[in-house]
Formats: C-alpha cells, structure tokens, sequence
C-alpha cells in the first residue's frame, strides 16, 4: 500500500463489437487511466488492476436481448503528496471517473 489512503475505481463501458475485439484494448484501457491520473496532476504510486472485455448473448427467455460487448477497468493506487506535501484527493477522483 505504501500510504495511508488507497484509491480504488471500477470504471465500465459499453462498445462496439470490432473494438472489443482490438488485441490492445486491455492495454490501451490501463494507459487511459495512467494518462488521466497524470493529466489530472494526481500523483501516485503502487498502481495494480485489471482490464477485461465481455460479451453477453442471451438465450432462452433473454434471446430477445441484444449482444453486448464491454470494457471494465478494476483499478487502485495509492494517492501520494504533491510539491506542495498536500494530497489532492479531487483530482484523483477526477482522473478515476472520467
């Protein structure tokens, strides 16, 4: 953990058949979040998580249910000081949901 805190974020998404099949999306997913945390000025260390892909077809009393693909993001890091030795908990927020 590293840190008095922890940060933990589930983010999903629903998206288009060819794209969850894209071979770099779990990659692309991490690095999102990665990018956001630093767009957000949120820093951080002991970053862990996961990115998966599903995709759903009903059958039997859900076959009327159209198919789904989706991406989630299971993620955590813990929130460090900043320059200014104050953690800023909105902009880890922020960076986490969107």
């Amino acid at each position: 953990m590293r840190g008095a805190f922890r940060v933990v974020v589930l983010v999903e998404a629903d998206l288009e058949a060819e794209i969850a099949e894209d071979p770099l999306l779990a990659e692309v997913g991490w690095s999102w979040l990665m990018e956001s945390l630093e767009e957000h000025g949120a820093h951080f260390t002991a970053e862990s998580g996961t990115v998966s892909r599903s995709s759903s077809l009903g059958f039997g009393g859900l076959s009327g249910r159209p198919a789904t693909t989706a991406v989630e993001i299971r993620a955590s890091w813990t929130p460090v000081a900043g320059p200014d030795g104050r953690i800023d908990f909105a902009a880890h927020l922020e960076a986490g949901t969107g």
